[in-house]
């Protein structure tokens, strides 16, 4: 069953795609059949051969035989991904840890005792320097949680067409 769902939506993406990449084309050289005219034969002459060193934020890299990185410029790109991975995971859960510090927040701040408890914060509202990471001065919170090991099931009612 999860295969037949699988090749349906890989199926119909690959659809949407060929469908949308004449879209894109802005000029005839981008239409064109290339099998008409596929251009100048390329030559050795069209292509540079990689520099011995290329400067980078984080380094100089130092190639030899035109090709093959240094050690040393291994362990600069090694360490370089290292960073990048390590900047995306904190992008990653920092909307994690938000939701924990207002969690935290409640508690410890503003005394609730259950999940059961409902805080608002009228305006000005906050700034990013309080419990909330991601908190700013233009919007009035609401806030509650729920912990379904403490409180059992939920059960919430609301009144249909509320924002008229």
């Amino acid at each position: 069953m999860k295969t037949k769902l699988l090749t349906t939506l890989v199926s119909a993406g690959l659809m949407a795609a060929s469908m949308a990449i004449p879209v894109h084309a802005e000029t005839a050289l981008q239409t064109q059949n290339l099998f008409e005219n596929a251009g100048n034969k390329q030559t050795s002459k069209d292509f540079k051969p990689a520099p011995d060193k290329i400067k980078t934020n984080f380094g100089t890299l130092k190639f030899d035989l035109e090709a093959y990185p240094t050690e040393e410029t291994t362990q600069k790109i090694y360490d370089e991904m290292d960073l990048q991975r390590a900047t995306q995971a904190y992008m990653d859960f920092m909307p994690a840890l938000s939701v924990h510090g207002i969690i935290k927040g409640q508690i410890r701040d503003f005394g609730f005792k259950t999940s059961s408890d409902i805080g608002v914060h009228p305006s000005p509202g906050l700034t990013p320097t309080e419990l909330y990471l991601t908190g700013n001065n233009s919007t009035v919170y609401a806030v509650a949680s729920l912990d379904l090991k403490v409180d059992g099931e939920f059960w919430g009612r609301t009144k249909l067409n509320i924002c008229k």
